[in-house]
C-alpha cells in the first residue's frame, strides 16, 4: 500500500447503473427470526446469529449460554468463531466458551465488526476505534491521533498485508484508515463520498470498496462514486467469479456488479445483515440473511457444479468455478471403472455425460481418465465441467521402534516387537532424568512422547521410570512402546592372562602384560600340534581362539606357530595374547653339580654372571637351538647382549673341567 494517493472523484449517475437481473432462487437453508451474519470456518461449517446471546451451527443447535454480549458481529479464526456484541466478545471452540466484557478491551466499547490478520484478532469497536487480541491480551491499536474516527464499524485485510479500519468522526463522516505495516494513511469523506461507513471489501484486484449511505471504489488512484441506494447497504461481497455483491438493509434489494451493470435482485425477505451479511463456502456457493433466515443464492440460468463426492473419498473435492474443473481423490486401491458420484448442481439444470442423463448417486462412470460433466442450464446454455479422480498413495502402515539407544548404555537393547517393549541397561548411579535417545523407527514413522515430537539424538527425556513412545505409522496408524532402563554395576574391562601352562612345559611360561605375550618350552619331541593349555583368566572374562570358545584343560589347539588368544572382558572389551611355544634344546648336557646366577633377568644391555667354577666358554643359543653368542675363554662374566632381539634365550656355561651349567634368560 503506497503512503501518497492521488485522487479523482468520478460521480456517476445511479439511474445508469442498474438493471432487471435474470432470475434466481433462494433457497432456505437456516430458519432463524433476524439473523445479523453468516460466516463458513475452516472446516466448511455454516455458523449464524441474530442479536442477543446466541450462535448457531450448521444443525439449528445454539451453541452458547447466556453471555450478557448482545451479538451484533461475527468472524472467524480458522476453526474458532468469534462473535461480538454491544457488552463485549465470545470465543467458540470446539465447546469450549470464553467470553471478554468490554471492560476488558482498552478504552472499553461495543464490537461492531471482527476481523483475523496476521495471528491477531481485531475488534471494530464504537469507542477508542481498534483493539487487537494476540492470543495473551488485549491491545490498543495506533489510530488515535492519526484521523479523527471515533466510532470503529468495519475492520478487514488484504493478502499484501494491508489493515483496513471503516468508521466515523464525530459528525457522522465517514473514514478509510490503512496500516501498511509501518504507517498509517487516510481516506475522507471528501475523497470516498460515504458517510455512515458499514463495511469495507478488498475485491481480488485489490479494489477498495466502501459502502454504506452509498458506495464508493478506490482502484488505486481514483475514487468512484455509484450513488444512493434505498436503504443503508451494510453487507458486500465478491463471488467465486468476481462479481460484486451488497445488500440494501431492510429492504427486498440485492446487487450484483460485474464490472460494468449492477443487476437488481429481489429477495423474497427483507435483507437483515449487518457487515456479515453474506457469506461464501468453500465450494464457491454464496449465502445471504434475510428476515426469516439463512439462504443460498443460485442463479435459475447457472451451470454448475456446486458439490461433488464419493463415499470412497479421502478428503472433500476441490472445484474450481473459474476453470470448471472438480479434483477428487479416493481410497487407493478404489475401482476407477465403476464410482457413482453424488453431485448438486445449479436450479434447473441437468448434467449428461457423453449423452448420458447423469442422476446423482446412481449414475456410474469410468473415471480412469478426466471425465467430462456437461451441465446445462435451464435456459440451454451448456458448461463442461472436467472431473479429474486420483488413487490415493498407499501408505506405509508400519510403527515399529527398529534400535534404540541411549548415552552410557550397556549392551544392545532388548526389542520385543510383540509386547512391544524396549529394554535397556546402564552403570549402576547413571543419571536418567535428561537423556537424548538414538532411535531408528519404521520407514516414514514419526515418534511422540506426551504430545512431544522426538527427534534422534536430540529431544530430551526422563527415563527413571517407564518412557511411552507413541509411533505414528505414515497412514496415522499409533503403536505405543513402552521404554524402561535398569541400573546394573559397573561391568570388569580386565582381560589378561594370568597364568599359563602345559604338562609338557620345561619351565614357567613368561608372560609379558606390557606386551600381551606368553613364551613356554616343552620338552624336546612334544607334538605341538596336539597341545592342551591350562591357563587363569581375568574373572569373568573369556578366551577364544579363531572364534572358538576356550575351556582351560579341555580345548585342543596346533601350537607349532603361535596362537592368538582372544580375551573378552566384561565389558566386551577385547585384548588379543600371543602364544609361543618352543621345543627344549636337543644333546645339551645340563648338569646342576654347581649352581651359577645370571642378572638381571630380563635384561635390555648386558647380563652379569656369578659363578664358583672357573669358565671357559659361555654360548647364547636361541630357543630353536641357534648358537648367537659365544665366549670361548673366561675375560670376563659381562656378557653384552644389546645386539640380540627381544626374547627368550639359553645360557650355557662350560666349566674348565667340562662340566656345562644351563639357565634361561629374556633379552627385553
Amino acid at each position: 500500500m503506497k503512503k501518497k494517493y492521488y485522487f479523482i472523484l468520478a460521480v456517476l449517475l445511479f439511474s445508469t447503473q442498474f438493471l432487471m437481473a435474470q432470475s434466481y432462487q433462494f433457497t432456505k437453508v437456516a430458519d432463524l427470526m433476524y439473523p445479523n451474519g453468516v460466516v463458513f470456518n475452516s472446516n466448511n461449517e455454516m455458523f449464524y446469529f441474530s442479536q442477543g446471546d446466541n450462535l448457531y451451527d450448521e444443525t439449528g443447535t445454539n451453541l452458547l449460554g447466556s453471555t450478557g454480549i448482545d451479538n451484533v458481529s461475527i468472524g472467524v479464526e480458522n476453526d474458532i468463531i468469534w462473535v461480538g456484541g454491544y457488552w463485549g466478545a465470545t470465543k467458540y471452540q470446539a465447546g469450549i466458551i470464553t467470553t471478554y466484557p468490554s471492560t476488558a478491551f482498552p478504552a472499553g466499547g461495543g464490537v461492531y465488526d471482527i476481523d483475523y490478520f496476521q495471528n491477531n484478532v481485531y475488534l471494530a469497536k464504537e469507542e477508542g476505534g481498534l483493539c487487537y487480541f494476540d492470543g495473551i491480551d488485549w491491545h490498543e491499536n495506533i489510530t488515535s491521533g492519526l484521523t479523527s474516527m471515533t466510532f470503529a464499524t468495519c475492520v478487514t485485510h488484504d493478502d499484501n498485508g494491508n489493515l483496513y479500519v471503516g468508521g466515523t468522526d464525530g459528525s457522522y463522516l465517514g473514514l478509510v484508515d490503512v496500516f501498511d505495516g509501518s504507517s498509517w494513511t487516510s481516506f475522507t469523506n471528501a475523497e470516498h463520498g460515504v458517510g455512515w461507513l458499514t463495511n469495507i471489501l478488498i475485491d481480488s484486484n485489490d479494489n477498495i470498496w466502501v459502502v454504506g449511505d452509498a458506495i464508493s471504489m478506490f482502484d488505486g488512484s481514483t475514487w468512484t462514486q455509484y450513488g444512493a441506494f434505498a436503504g443503508n447497504v451494510n453487507a458486500i461481497e465478491e463471488d467465486a467469479e468476481g462479481n460484486i455483491w451488497i445488500a440494501s438493509a431492510y429492504t427486498t434489494n440485492i446487487y450484483k456488479y460485474d464490472g460494468s451493470t449492477f443487476d437488481l435482485i429481489t429477495t423474497p425477505q427483507n435483507c437483515n445483515g449487518r457487515t456479515n451479511g453474506f457469506a461464501l463456502n468453500q465450494y464457491g456457493e454464496l449465502f445471504v440473511t434475510l428476515e426469516d433466515g439463512v439462504y443460498r443464492i443460485e442463479e435459475l440460468d447457472g451451470n454448475s457444479i456446486t458439490t461433488y463426492s464419493f463415499p470412497e473419498q479421502t478428503a472433500p473435492a476441490v472445484i474450481d468455478p473459474i476453470n470448471y474443473t472438480i479434483e477428487i481423490e479416493v481410497i487407493n486401491g478404489t475401482d476407477l471403472t465403476n464410482l457413482v458420484a453424488d453431485f448438486t448442481i445449479s436450479v434447473g439444470a441437468t448434467a449428461t455425460v457423453g449423452g448420458t442423463p447423469q442422476i446423482s448417486g446412481t449414475t456410474p462412470n469410468d473415471f480412469t481418465n478426466p471425465v467430462t460433466y456437461t451441465v446445462e442450464s435451464g435456459t440451454g446454455t451448456p458448461q463442461d465441467w472436467t472431473i479429474t479422480v486420483t488413487d490415493a498413495l498407499l501408505l506405509n502402515d508400519e510403527n515399529d521402534i527398529l534400535s534404540f539407544n541411549i548415552p552410557g548404555q550397556v549392551w544392545g537393547a532388548t526389542i520385543n516387537s510383540i509386547n512391544h517393549t524396549v529394554e535397556l541397561n546402564v552403570p549402576d548411579g547413571t543419571n536418567l532424568t535428561s537423556l537424548a535417545a538414538t532411535f531408528t523407527l519404521s520407514e516414514d514413522a514419526v515418534a511422540y512422547v506426551g504430545g512431544t515430537l522426538q527427534e534422534s539424538g536430540v529431544t530430551t527425556n526422563d527415563f527413571t521410570n517407564t518412557v511411552t513412545y507413541s509411533i505414528h505409522a505414515e497412514n496415522g496408524d499409533i503403536q505405543n512402546w513402552f521404554v524402561s532402563t535398569s541400573e546394573e554395576s559397573a561391568l570388569s574391562s580386565e582381560n589378561d592372562i594370568i597364568l599359563f601352562s602345559f604338562p609338557e612345559q620345561t619351565g614357567e611360561a613368561i608372560i609379558n602384560n606390557t606386551n600381551q605375550t606368553v613364551v613356554i618350552e616343552v620338552a624336546n619331541g612334544t607334538d605341538l600340534t596336539n597341545l592342551i593349555a591350562s591357563y587363569t583368566i581375568s574373572p569373568q572374562s573369556e578366551a577364544y581362539v579363531d572364534g572358538t570358545l576356550q575351556e582351560s584343560g579341555v580345548t585342543v589347539n596346533d601350537f607349532s606357530s603361535p596362537v592368538i588368544y582372544s580375551v573378552h572382558a566384561e565389558d566386551s572389551d577385547i585384548q588379543n595374547w600371543t602364544i609361543t611355544v618352543t621345543e627344549g634344546l636337543v644333546g645339551i648336557n645340563t648338569s646342576s653339580e654347581t649352581e651359577f646366577i645370571i642378572y638381571p633377568n630380563p635384561a635390555s644391555d648386558y647380563i652379569l654372571i656369578n659363578s664358583e667354577v672357573e669358565v671357559h666358554s659361555i654360548a647364547i643359543y636361541s630357543v630353536v637351538g641357534e648358537i648367537v653368542s659365544k665366549t670361548d675363554d673366561n675375560s670376563g662374566k659381562i656378557i653384552n647382549i644389546s645386539n640380540l632381539s627381544s626374547g627368550s634365550y639359553l645360557l650355557i656355561l662350560t666349566s674348565k673341567t667340562g662340566n656345562t651349567y644351563t639357565t634361561k634368560f629374556i633379552k627385553d
